[in-house]
């Protein structure tokens, strides 16, 4: 699984570039090209770049269910979680990175819901979470130095799951 999840994570690299050169290509092109290469964004993320999330998730999931969390390191999670989301609403953030505020805000949201032990909450946090921890999704970004700057400790939990 550990392989695997690395060949899905060098793949989703790849594609994301691909992606990447594709809009950018998409902004500079001549009104005859924008049809086409509108088409080939569409293929490469229904086709290509979407399969091979689902299968990052739910290899993450599987692992995440297998996790043995303890209740004091969940709580660090959920805590490092709910400070560093408000902390990063206070600054200004590259517009890139909307997207991975929006997912983390739903984190905090479910780090907050009463009624669950911090344990299951965190676990439940981990698969739906698109591969931005493992892989940079544009080359100017490094979405993984983002995660591991402002959330070290479940950067590290959602590695050591994908490791087992």
């Amino acid at each position: 699984m550990p392989n695997r999840l690395s060949q899905i994570e060098t793949s989703l690299h790849h594609l994301y570039k691909q992606l990447a050169d594709q809009q950018e290509a998409l902004v500079i092109a001549a009104p005859g090209d924008t049809e086409r290469i509108q088409q080939q964004i569409d293929y490469l993320k229904r086709r290509k770049i979407e399969p091979l999330e689902a299968e990052h998730r739910d290899i993450l999931k599987r692992a995440s269910e297998q996790l043995q969390i303890s209740e004091p390191d969940a709580e660090a999670v959920l805590a490092e979680i709910v400070e560093g989301v408000t902390e990063l609403e206070t600054q200004p953030l590259n517009p890139e990175f909307g997207e991975m505020l929006e997912i983390l805000r739903e984190l905090r949201d479910k780090a907050k819901e009463p009624g669950k032990s911090a344990a299951l909450k965190v676990k439940g946090m981990i698969s739906p979470l698109p591969p931005f921890i493992g892989i940079a999704i544009e080359p100017e970004i490094d979405t993984e130095a983002f995660w591991q700057r402002n959330f070290p400790t479940f950067t590290r939990l959602i590695k050591g799951a994908a490791k087992k």
